[in-house]
């Protein structure tokens, strides 16, 4: 139990990171919205997702695979120098094949950019994605030392920088208006590349400090890191293609505005799966380690823990969207509002996706990252077709549904629902592994707890001012812990859990 309350603690700060990085991005977007507009907020969000989609070729697998190396190699120098030659390799093709491809699908063949300055801003984005790419060699190196504060201060630099950029545009196109809302959006780009710039220097910095060791590797090192990386390779790609193919559509056939709402609802539903994502981000590393040691029964246990634990705290965060979509949106931008639906959607897939990262982490932790892959490029593949069918109006003469931010929820939760489902059934057959059924119990208290809203709703009304918002979600939290504890799901070992990981940080 100690090493999992210790494995807890660490999470605690990737957790903080999740928690201010999620503060300081809403205040950003509410400032970008409100003082500049969703059309430059549509622009930054386009270049994120098509510099993104990209980043395929930067990243290959290459951070899972040196993680995964550390852990089962002896010469840590040797992983270190493959690890920086091969992101050096993957980061010279990601920058050539992007321009190239640029060149040739605009200037050869016509498919421009709807503007110039979502061209500029997405040339700008594609160098910070380039840089973060760099960076995360130090990243992750931190993050299989379990070293957390090494591993994700960088990351808290990366933010403020890059969220200060962003607040001192929108506030000096407020009052001077002296360039075009589309032109903010390309400084916002600009800032995210500033922010990536800046976490870049840090780590280098500590690396230094810390004499890290590095050795040219062997040939045989090498071959090691691609052959496992290539499964991760794919994988990697798959996720991307989850995460920016539904934007990258809504660009292509419809508009930065359009990007821009859908880009908001996202942001939302995203904090929920990088709050997940806090304590997943040392949970590889531990899983890895208790599989090549053979503890089997702590390999089993610590991931129906770690289930049961995220499934309990986001089930809250979930939930109260279900019930208050509305005057969430609201609080950034009354037109927001039409975009409730896509949100809700978004944070069913949220939950889903978080809930099952344990199972994933097990897996390729167990030495099968090719049955993860596999479910990966079939999430993948249906995520193409359902956003293909989902969003446009028509292609080739064929007419679609047209959909718009709705069609692209509908295409990420459905295709991900599917994968969902096989994996689990997957990771039964091979690993035999028990799930855990206790998480019905948090659907249950959430699901009461939001139709009592929509009773409470029916009399009085939507529930726009934010002080109201904010006493909603505190009564909404002890409806949902008052019937977990009714139902003996919510106790003393909870409690003691959240005072250690609290007391040791």
């Amino acid at each position: 139990m100690s090493e999992h309350v210790e494995l807890a603690r660490k999470s605690l700060f990737s957790l903080s990171y999740n928690v201010v990085g999620g503060i300081v991005g809403y205040i950003t977007m509410f400032f970008a919205l409100r003082l500049v507009g969703q059309e430059a907020w549509g622009i930054y969000g386009s270049a994120l997702a098509i510099a993104g989609l990209l980043s395929i070729i930067a990243t290959l697998g290459l951070d899972g695979t040196h993680i995964k190396m550390m852990t089962k190699l002896k010469d840590k120098a040797q992983c270190m120098g493959a690890y920086i030659l091969l992101k050096g390799l993957f980061g010279f093709l990601y920058l050539s094949l992007s321009f190239l491809g640029f060149f040739v699908i605009g200037d050869i063949l016509g498919y421009k950019f709807e503007s110039i300055y979502l061209a500029r801003a997405v040339y700008i984005t594609i160098f910070g994605f380039f840089i973060g790419s760099i960076a995360n060699i130090f990243k992750t190196t931190y993050q299989v030392k379990l070293q957390a504060r090494r591993s994700l201060a960088p990351m808290f630099v990366q933010l403020f920088v890059q969220d200060i950029f962003i607040l001192i545009f929108s506030i000096s196109y407020y009052f001077y208006q002296s360039v075009s809302q589309s032109y903010v959006g390309v400084l916002f780009a600009f800032a995210y590349l500033l922010g990536n710039v800046a976490k870049f220097f840090v780590y280098l910095v500590w690396t230094f400090k810390d004499e890290i060791s590095y050795r040219f590797p062997e040939k045989k090192v090498i071959r090691e890191y691609l052959h496992f990386t290539i499964p991760l390779a794919l994988l990697g790609g798959v996720g991307i293609i989850q995460a920016y193919t539904d934007r990258t559509m809504l660009q292509f056939f419809w508009n930065a505005t359009e990007v821009g709402g859908y880009f908001s609802v996202q942001k939302i539903a995203l904090s929920v799966i990088y709050l997940g994502g806090a304590l997943v981000f040392f949970l590889y590393p531990a899983q890895s380690k208790y599989y090549e040691e053979k503890k089997k029964s702590e390999f089993f246990l610590l991931t129906k823990k770690a289930e049961r634990y995220l499934s309990l705290f986001i089930s809250p965060f979930v939930f109260f969207t279900f019930a208050m979509a509305p005057e969430i949106l609201n609080l950034f931008k009354h037109t927001l509002i039409s975009y409730s639906t896509p949100l809700i959607i978004l944070m069913i897939y949220a939950y889903l996706n978080v809930i099952n990262r344990p199972y994933g982490s097990q897996m390729t932790s167990a030495n099968l990252p090719h049955e993860v892959l596999r479910v990966g490029l079939l999430q993948a593949t249906a995520n193409v077709v359902l956003n293909a069918i989902f969003i446009p109006k028509s292609i080739a003469g064929i007419p679609l549904f047209g959909w718009k931010s709705t069609g692209a929820a509908l295409g990420t939760l459905f295709s991900f629902l599917i994968g969902f489902i096989y994996f689990r059934y997957r990771v039964w057959r091979i690993l035999g592994t028990k799930y855990e059924i206790r998480i019905l119990y948090h659907i249950l208290a959430g699901t009461v707890a939001v139709l009592l809203f929509y009773l409470l709703k029916h009399f009085t009304g939507p529930l726009y001012p934010w002080y109201l918002l904010g006493g909603s979600f505190i009564l909404f939290v002890g409806i949902y812990v008052g019937i977990l504890y009714l139902l003996g799901e919510f106790g003393k070992e909870e409690w003691q859990l959240l005072w250690r990981i609290f007391r040791g940080f």
